[in-house]
């Protein structure tokens, strides 16, 4: 019977502790989940403390401790970033577990232009230090201090600049000192290279060593068109620049100095080449050295002429290509009208100097015309275009006519609008026409007569034809 007591209060007692046990946990649920939001908490102010570093920096929470890893540019930026930290309500202890970039000696950064182009390898202060100065290069440097002196993060801006007019080259700059070398094209870049590293601090010392690639091919081009002329290629310097002023002043700042012009006639035979390219209607200028090529299209045959004589005889060791077409038949210009009051004009033939149907249309006054002309590029546009315009000012007088129009004439033959006398109409048409006009105008079998008689079409009431009008019958008493 004891024993069974015994047994019995030792599973009361065990249950009341299993019981109070899960009491206590069941208590202490509120109180984990607290905690682990608080860290939750804390971990984000922290995040939000180190984002304005010079370098990344992370932080790690543990409860209400944490510690920061990561680089710092100085020993000030280390103490500014853990006091302020540090202030963080709440943080219990703070951990610095930050180091300084290692030690380089001596601090170099190396920028190379190749052909396959902008390299930078060597040290770096910080990550933002060159960003800008090097945005265009590709880049694998490496976090070190000492930075020789505030200077240096501009005088790597001011070397890559200097760098960049070279066609291949190289800058080493080692602390303070600051060796180039440079491939260039033009005595022009040496120059405006010199001056860029001209103004580095005066405790940089610089030792430069420049090289003239002559430019091959050594290049000139130009092209004509309706839509007007460009030209582009190599001079020698800047002084020849000048030279090219009068014939393309427009498209000076096109022509590059480049080292390696074939020889002195070159810049004579690039200029008389732009007033040969003129002569073209649409064309294309092509000189590789001293060898030339004209492809395109010339207005007549006697163009074509002018532009090969522009190269007769040639310079020696100078060539030229022709690859031209010859727009113009050979034939003048000659245009037939025909010309009815009620339905306009009918154009047909061939012009002259490039005059088209539109240009025909305007100088008559005529709002169109129908028919299709062919193209001619001989003779003078300004003469058609004068009896055209003078012819212009009496179709509206013309019932019919056929006119013929050259350049050393025109012939009309036509007849008059009713009431127009044709006489008058001859006369005043050779005035404008000039004595070389040839004309013959009857008048319109519809001309009335003096005493014919009619009915108004809108009245309706009697009338008769008196000195080129009709007037109302009176009627007799």
């Amino acid at each position: 019977m004891r024993k069974l007591l015994g047994i019995a209060t030792f599973l009361i007692a065990w249950a009341t502790l299993g019981l109070l046990a899960m009491g206590q946990l069941g208590a202490g649920l509120p109180y984990f989940n607290s905690a682990q939001n608080y860290q939750t908490k804390l971990q984000d102010q922290l995040n939000l403390a180190l984002v304005d570093t010079t370098f990344p920096l992370s932080a790690q929470v543990s409860g209400r401790d944490a510690q920061i890893t990561g680089l710092v540019s100085s020993e000030i930026e280390r103490a500014a970033i853990l006091a302020h930290v540090g202030a963080i309500d709440g943080l219990r202890t703070l951990r610095d577990a930050t180091s300084l970039p290692p030690l380089a000696d001596p601090f170099r950064i190396d920028l190379v232009k190749t052909d396959a182009g902008l390299r930078a390898t060597g040290h770096t202060p910080t990550p933002q230090a060159l960003d800008e100065a090097l945005a265009d290069f590709n880049t694998d440097l490496t976090f070190a201090r000492p930075m020789p002196d505030q200077h240096w993060p501009g005088t790597v801006a001011t070397a890559a600049r200097a760098l960049r007019l070279c066609a291949l080259g190289q800058i080493t700059l080692t602390g303070t000192d600051l060796v180039l070398t440079c491939d260039l094209s033009a005595q022009e870049e040496i120059n405006a290279l010199r001056a860029i590293l001209a103004n580095l601090p005066p405790n940089y010392r610089t030792d430069i060593t420049t090289q003239l690639i002559p430019a091959n091919p050594y290049i000139f081009g130009g092209k004509v068109s309706q839509s007007g002329e460009t030209f582009h290629g190599y001079i020698p310097n800047e002084f020849t620049r000048g030279t090219y002023a009068g014939l393309i002043p427009d498209h000076i700042q096109n022509l590059t100095p480049k080292h390696g012009m074939p020889d002195a006639i070159w810049p004579s035979f690039t200029q008389k080449a732009i007033t040969a390219l003129r002569l073209m209607q649409v064309g294309v200028l092509n000189i590789t050295n001293r060898h030339a090529t004209f492809t395109g299209a010339v207005p007549t045959a006697t163009t074509d002429a002018q532009l090969r004589a522009l190269f007769t005889p040639l310079p020696p060791h100078y060539g030229v290509d022709f690859d031209i077409a010859i727009l113009d038949d050979g034939f003048p210009g000659r245009l037939m009208l025909n010309w009815h009051h009620k339905s306009g004009g009918t154009l047909s033939g061939k012009s002259a100097d490039g005059l088209n149907k539109s240009d025909i249309t305007s100088a008559l006054n005529l709002p169109d015309l129908q028919g299709n002309i062919t193209l001619g590029w001989g003779g003078d546009r300004r003469i058609f275009l004068l009896r055209l315009a003078a012819l212009g000012q009496h179709l509206h007088r013309l019932e019919t006519a056929e006119i013929t129009l050259w350049e050393q004439g025109i012939s009309l033959s036509g007849v008059s609008m009713p009431r127009h006398n044709p006489q008058d109409l001859i006369i005043d048409l050779l005035s404008d026409l000039g004595a070389e006009a040839k004309v013959s105008i009857t008048a319109s079998p519809n001309t009335p007569h003096t005493g014919d008689l009619r009915t108004n079409p809108h009245s309706q009431r009697p009338e008769v034809f008196q000195n080129g009008f009709w007037i109302p019958q009176r009627k007799e008493p």
